[in-house]
């Protein structure tokens, strides 16, 4: 029997079962959601896939028609390409106004699976609410027994719930610290952020913890606070906002601080060679470069530098002279 018979004769068989409802059902089968709960943000897309466990017997068709909430999810994409189904009767369809999907398919020679994907579907989470997906009373699994012999169905649905997406962190912005990549110093650091409409509270703190979240105790509805005389170092100022009663994410504001002149260090000449020597150390911010000044002892301060490094050879005509 070549496949376009076959496919006839599946269509044959849901057509008959279609119109009888008297056709005895035998043995059992399962139709299930995996996952078949979970916790999406509205706005969010998630996907939930359509398996059969045939229980150890053959099927060859199978009939899934699924309900979801249209005023809380919206299909996205309806995916058959890893599915065990080889032949659809009808292409899948579905409705986002009327909350319907439907997938009729059928398997020739049949098959035995524990977990054969039929399909998935992926929804995008329209409004907060527990959204139910479920299984009507249409589907169906048929025998691959020359039949189309109905079986006895097992079926597990699915809940999911849709909540809000907790609101962004603040955006943060800081005068005594205006670029968060360089070191200040400035024993008053201070923060500042904008209060949009519907915030009612804020929570923030000031640490060396760059992953650090404020607790959910409001410090008020301010937009600004100073701190005074921190050591140095990185910190990092944290902040969230409470708006219709949810606490959103964290924002974070990176301050660099060193107050601390580097360490003292003594210059080394070496009068065979005329090479200076000469290195410092400063613990936070570094050393970014040198600068050297020479003159004579009996010329006044120029106040002319040039950026050096070490080993400094002296120019021959400076020789006798003196380096700052």
């Amino acid at each position: 029997m070549d496949k376009k018979l076959v496919l006839v004769t599946i269509s044959l068989m849901l057509a008959a079962f279609s119109v009888s409802s008297a056709t005895a059902e035998a043995a059992e089968a399962s139709l299930y959601l995996a996952p078949s709960q979970g916790t999406f943000f509205a706005g969010s897309t998630f996907s939930v896939s359509v398996y059969l466990n045939t229980k150890g017997e053959s099927i060859n068709a199978v009939q899934v028609d699924l309900k979801f909430p249209a005023e809380m999810l919206q299909v996205t994409l309806p995916s058959t390409g890893e599915s065990f189904v080889s032949e659809w009767l009808t292409p899948p369809s579905y409705s986002n106004t009327g909350g319907v999907i439907s997938f009729r398919g059928g398997i020739p020679g049949g098959v035995v699976t524990s977990s054969g994907l039929i399909s998935t579907i992926t929804f995008r989470a329209k409004a907060s609410g527990t959204a139910k997906i479920e299984f009507l009373d249409s589907s169906r699994v048929f025998l691959n027994d020359g039949k189309g012999t109905p079986v006895s169905t097992f079926i597990n649905n699915g809940s999911y719930r849709i909540i809000v997406p907790p609101p962004e962190g603040p955006a943060i912005t800081s005068l005594t610290y205006p670029d968060p990549e360089i070191w200040y110093c400035d024993n008053s650091p201070s923060f500042a952020w904008e209060k949009d409409s519907g915030i009612t509270d804020f929570s923030y703190s000031f640490s060396q913890n760059p992953r650090e979240n404020p607790d959910t105790v409001s410090e008020g509805e301010q937009v600004m606070i100073s701190y005074e005389k921190p050591d140095d170092g990185v910190w990092y100022f944290h902040l969230r906002a409470r708006e219709q009663g949810v606490w959103g994410l964290a924002s974070h504001r990176t301050a660099k601080i060193d107050c601390s002149p580097p360490e003292k260090f003594d210059i080394q000449v070496d009068t065979n060679s005329g090479f200076i020597y000469f290195e410092t150390k400063d613990f936070y911010s570094g050393i970014d470069y040198y600068e050297v000044n020479m003159f004579n002892t009996d010329e006044s301060f120029a106040g002319f530098f040039i950026e050096a490094t070490s080993p400094f050879k002296i120019p021959r005509e400076e020789t006798g002279g003196v380096i700052r």
